[in-house]
């Protein structure tokens, strides 16, 4: 996530050690941030996936 590919973003929902930052606003301000992003993303990779892996960074 680091390197700004949210794909793996998923596991805030469902890992428990951020069960008790569900509801804090900052965590909730993250996690929309984050999804906004991935979508964006997968909309991308979704326009984009028949590109040779080499042409795209990958």
């Amino acid at each position: 996530m680091a390197s700004g590919w949210r794909f793996y973003s998923f596991g805030l929902q469902y890992v428990s050690v951020f069960d008790s930052l569900r509801e804090d606003p900052r965590f909730t301000e993250v996690v929309a941030t984050i999804r906004e992003d991935l979508t964006e993303q997968l909309d991308w990779y979704d326009k984009n996936s028949d590109m040779p892996p080499e042409t795209i960074g990958l």
